[in-house]
């Protein structure tokens, strides 16, 4: 994983790569990009969620 490119660009559901993971529940995705890159906590994808409320709404990933 490159740590130098940007992974704030977004899909055409206006999702980054972690709003991404999220959604499809892809935790082993979610666990790499967390640890390796750094992300705009702000940044609103789909559903007009951001990270942090995206998190909050997919928060039964880390009970996994």
């Amino acid at each position: 994983m490159n740590r130098q490119a940007n992974y704030n660009n977004k899909n055409n559901k206006k999702n980054n790569p972690l709003h991404q993971s999220v959604v499809e529940n892809n935790i082993e995705a979610l666990t790499l990009l967390m640890e390796n890159c750094q992300f705009y906590l702000d940044d609103e994808g789909e559903n007009k969620l951001n990270l942090i409320q995206l998190a909050c709404v997919y928060s039964d990933l880390v009970r996994k």
